[in-house]
């Protein structure tokens, strides 16, 4: 009996809990809507030619912007299929040219007493080839160029949130759900525009967190420090996930975390080398 009514009270805090979010959302939620007027996030999903199957993304997220490689072959038709997605072609880093594909040979054993030795502590552990590693820099330099041109058509547009996702993702909740989270952990009234979140790690969206660049599957960053990140990414010859917690703590941001996607498992069309 005592059990129930525990049941009983938690499940009345719950409900009550989300009435008030919802009255004191407000506005908030309203970017939700259409109807309510102009979307207060703007999506954007960070892909190579939107030849992969979106609609998991497309169908939670109604409307956005795909930034794709300029030097594909062509968009492909799943671009164009999404009447409220529009896409812009992001051309490659300045003065680095397309090796093509990957080297046949990736990896190479170890050379050298102090290499055997890190295979003996880890053995999954992999030495690229010269070849590899000059693949990765154009790699690297391409992810790098995508993430900071996202972030500058961020800074010039006129939502007050960009989410960047990745097209390697799906959302943890059904689409009512997600919104409503999303709204709720966002809100302008507990946050500042120096505030980004990281929606692919576990957190409660309000309690700042350390700045890390792992995981950039989904980032919610403001225009207003969008721009100032941009910069940094853009003259930062580090790798992506590296250059992105640098350029945080460079434009003096905060970072925040709550689940809001889960990683497939499959590779990114983004093509990030991880």
């Amino acid at each position: 009996m005592r059990y129930k009514r525990v049941l009983a009270l938690a499940t009345a805090l719950a409900l009550t809990g989300a009435f008030i979010s919802m009255v004191v959302l407000g506005k908030d939620l309203s970017w939700l809507d259409r109807k309510a007027g102009k979307s207060r996030i703007k999506t954007y999903i960070l892909t190579t030619t939107c030849e992969r199957e979106c609609g998991h993304l497309t169908d939670w997220i109604r409307e956005g912007t795909f930034m794709l490689d300029s030097d594909a072959p062509q968009v492909a038709p799943q671009c164009k299929a999404h009447t409220r997605w529009d896409y812009k072609l992001v051309p490659p880093p300045e003065g680095f040219t397309n090796p093509g594909p990957p080297p046949k040979i990736k990896y190479r054993p170890a050379e050298n007493d102090e290499e055997r030795e890190i295979l003996k502590k880890n053995p999954e552990y992999k030495f690229r080839t010269p070849e590899m590693f000059k693949w990765m820099e154009w790699i690297e330099n391409k992810y790098r160029n995508k993430y900071a041109q996202t972030l500058r058509d961020c800074s010039n547009g006129s939502h007050e949130l960009c989410m960047l996702l990745e097209d390697d993702i799906v959302f943890i909740n059904k689409r009512d759900m997600m919104l409503y989270r999303l709204a709720l952990h966002t809100m302008a009234k507990y946050s500042g525009p120096e505030v980004s979140w990281d929606c692919a790690k576990r957190g409660n969206g309000w309690e700042e967190r350390d700045i890390d660049g792992n995981k950039s599957q989904c980032r919610i960053i403001h225009r207003d420090y969008a721009g100032c990140l941009a910069d940094f990414l853009e003259t930062s010859g580090r790798p992506a996930d590296v250059a992105l917690a640098e350029g945080m703590k460079h434009c003096k941001m905060k970072q925040k975390w709550f689940l809001l996607v889960q990683h497939t498992g499959r590779k990114s069309g983004m093509g990030h080398a991880q």
